[in-house]
């Protein structure tokens, strides 16, 4: 399964949150990508996504979720998730949704 707008965010960087629309009609929002950690600054989930397991879901901020992403209730904020992770929730939820942003 492919991740194009994914590939595309890890691709170019950029520092601003990037929603990507899953299959499953669920949300996450990616930020700050680093190709030399391989990893995401911040991933958030929005409600009906569910915490993957294993240890790259590890990091979880809900301070600075409740003081910059008050858009999001019931969403969770994780630090510092590699980019094969958050691939394989998008692919958890079906892939990419042809419809995005």
């Amino acid at each position: 399964m492919s991740t194009p707008r994914l590939d595309r965010i890890a691709a170019t960087c950029p520092d601003i949150p990037n929603r990507i629309h899953l299959a499953d009609d669920r949300w996450i929002t990616v930020t700050g990508y680093n190709p030399d950690s391989d990893e995401f600054e911040d991933v958030l989930l929005f409600p009906g996504v569910d915490v993957p397991d294993g240890d790259a879901w590890l990091r979880e901020d809900a301070w600075e979720l409740s003081l910059t992403q008050g858009d999001a209730r019931g969403g969770r904020l994780f630090v510092e998730v590699p980019l094969e992770a958050v691939r394989a929730l998008i692919e958890d939820h079906g892939g990419e949704h042809p419809e995005q942003d």
